[in-house]
């Protein structure tokens, strides 16, 4: 099943910054990939998999907690 997620990131800024310009909401990110596992605390996507070995490659993962949307993408 492929996925497309919304979810919830952190913010980093490495050089020196005035803290009152500081945002002060999470980065709001969307990946897209085949759901390949599911726990309480993680969701697992990736961009490829081999169905004849089990493998995964380029795989993210997810904390369900910081997932504002998730819906089947494609057909």
């Amino acid at each position: 099943m492929i996925l497309r997620v919304t979810w919830l990131d952190a913010l980093q800024i490495e050089d020196w910054t005035v803290i009152s310009n500081l945002d002060s909401d999470p980065c709001e990110l969307v990946s897209v990939g085949t759901l390949v596992k599911e726990t309480g605390a993680m969701l697992w996507l990736a961009r490829e998999v081999d169905g004849a070995d089990g493998t995964a490659r380029s795989c993210i993962g997810i904390p369900q907690k910081m997932i504002v949307r998730r819906e089947e993408w494609g057909d």
